[in-house]
């Protein structure tokens, strides 16, 4: 009895030892995948406030409204190398980020020229600066395309692990009913033999 007893505990720690390690392994997936989603965000919003700086330029001719293009300029390639770390050991991912990249180098290629140009036409929009704009625009569009891509992915992943974690809680929770049921049982079948020992004797 004591024997069985002690087995039965013995595997119920074993599980429980073995869900611990699937609850930080969960974890970990469905952490790392939010941070993946605020990169995107961040690159995003960089891109952005990088069109946002220099349309503010152009349309007031001051310096100050540079300001957001040059500080999204320098964040992006360190947010981008983020997610390359991030996205190291998932393809598709890091395929949808190797097509990022490239728009988002075209999409700033257009932003740094439209700047170039205007300055060398004395702050003057130019043909040239007009006839990109659409071009500009669908850039944008395709970063956000590629962005939402990447998000839904992530996302699926958030919600696979949740759905995970969910389960390996509620197995969490039987094993230590059981651990706690048979621990009763021992100590009721100790006490139980501990009087038949004494009337024995």
């Amino acid at each position: 009895g004591y024997i069985i007893a002690f087995l039965l505990l013995l595997a119920s720690y074993f599980l429980i030892f073995y869900i611990v390690q699937k609850l930080n392994a969960g974890t970990k997936a469905v952490t790392h995948s939010y941070n993946v989603i605020n990169r995107l965000e961040s690159l995003k919003s960089g891109i952005t406030d990088a069109e946002t700086g220099v349309r503010g330029y152009v349309i007031t001719k001051q310096e100050r409204f540079l300001e957001p293009y040059d500080t999204a300029v320098r964040l992006i390639p360190r947010v981008y190398y983020e997610l390359t770390q991030l996205t190291s050991n998932d393809l598709p991912q890091r395929s949808c980020l190797d097509s990022l990249h490239h728009l988002i180098e075209k999409k700033l290629g257009y932003l740094g020229k439209a700047l170039h140009n205007y300055r060398e036409a004395g702050m003057n929009i130019t043909a040239d600066m007009t006839a990109n704009r659409e071009n500009s625009k669908n850039a944008m569009d395709s970063i956000r395309l590629f962005i939402t891509r990447m998000k839904i992915a992530e996302e699926k992943t958030i919600y696979k692990g949740n759905k995970s974690l969910v389960g390996v809680f509620n197995s969490t929770n039987i094993i230590a009913i059981t651990s706690l049921i048979v621990a009763l049982i021992t100590v009721l079948y100790s006490l139980i033999v501990y009087n038949k020992e004494n009337k024995a004797k």
